[in-house]
């Protein structure tokens, strides 16, 4: 076909790799260095990059991980040292359009990649809201990437597969991906037959577990029933939006309403509270948190009002002692001993 067309191949810039599992490649090496292409030999290397994506002959993508890290941190050390000149939402455009537009692209590829990659992106990540909120690294990030409305990389990952499979779903395109989604059809008569499930074959290695025609399933079918029924490309984005929100960004019972509350109540179960009277802290409930030592964090709703009524008074009491110290200066011209505030 090449030489019908009229083509040459310059085996200078032409590469070619060889796809297979680590244990296959160690138990039967094939010991090819090149692989004959139209008359012409192409090497064989280790990995080649196609559309952006590196592929290296065990897919792992650890070189693409960290082709994404370095580029990624380039643009955050430059948007650091501009961050004075933007405003906040100046630079939270700065930075979705040149660091998370290179986390997002091609990213349903690292489903089912080991934990150091996802790992290596979610620190790109975290840096990247720290400089753009000015956040230190001793606050925890959580709190920062909820404010940003930032997912988190793994739930990134499964946004990517879960919309891939709504559209495949919906439009049957591409086609070369069509095959890979199928309806799942139970032989007899089942609750699940109304679920909207897909089917997922059996698999024996972990590299084919990271197929799509293995990934679109399990993200698919772990999704709410509402999310799989939804009929339109706006609601299902809305709808899976907030469910993975939900997931990442989970917080327990004694969640405080803002980031700086949050920051707050860390610092002081690190290093330890030693005082009962502090700043109140209001949680979704506007039950009102004081610290006290130990381990308690959290205490009765009817206690902490009792507990700052007292506090009050005891403070108006001895203002009022004070005042009155101090008023009788002016009867007998000695200075008065005031009671000490702390």
């Amino acid at each position: 076909m090449v030489q019908s067309k009229r083509l040459v191949i310059n085996p200078d810039k032409s590469e070619s790799v060889l796809f297979s599992t680590a244990q296959k490649a160690r138990i039967s090496p094939l010991g090819l260095n090149n692989v004959d292409v139209a008359g012409c030999l192409v090497p064989l290397s280790d990995n080649v990059k196609i559309l952006g994506v590196t592929l290296d002959r065990h897919l792992t993508f650890d070189a693409h991980v960290q082709s994404i890290c370095k580029s990624a941190q380039y643009h955050t050390r430059a948007l650091r040292h501009i961050r004075s000149s933007l405003t906040t939402d100046m630079a939270r455009t700065v930075a979705c359009a040149l660091v998370n537009s290179r986390l997002d692209y091609a990213n349903s590829l690292l489903y089912g990649t080991t934990e150091l990659n996802i790992t290596k992106l979610q620190r790109v990540q975290n840096a990247l809201a720290r400089v753009v909120t000015y956040t230190r690294r001793a606050e925890h990030i959580r709190p920062v990437l909820q404010h940003l409305h930032w997912l988190p990389i793994r739930y990134r990952i499964e946004y990517k597969v879960a919309t891939l499979t709504f559209k495949i779903r919906s439009t049957r395109n591409p086609e070369y991906l069509l095959s890979s989604v199928t309806e799942y059809e139970p032989p007899r008569q089942l609750r699940s037959s109304s679920m909207h499930l897909l089917n997922k074959l059996p698999v024996r290695t972990v590299t084919a577990g990271r197929a799509f025609s293995q990934a679109a399933p399990a993200v698919w079918n772990g999704l709410p029933i509402n999310i799989r029924t939804a009929e339109t490309w706006n609601l299902f984005r809305s709808y899976l939006r907030t469910h993975l929100y939900n997931l990442a960004f989970n917080w327990s019972r004694d969640s405080f309403r803002s980031h700086d509350s949050a920051v707050k109540r860390r610092h002081m179960e690190r290093h330890g509270w030693q005082s009962v009277v502090s700043t109140p802290i209001f949680n979704n409930n506007n039950n009102l948190i004081i610290m006290v030592p130990g381990n308690t964090s959290q205490i009765d709703y009817l206690f902490q009002q009792h507990l700052c009524l007292l506090i009050i008074l005891i403070t108006i009491i001895i203002k009022s002692v004070c005042l009155q110290r101090f008023n009788a200066v002016a009867f007998n011209g000695t200075f008065p001993d005031c009671p000490a505030l702390d």
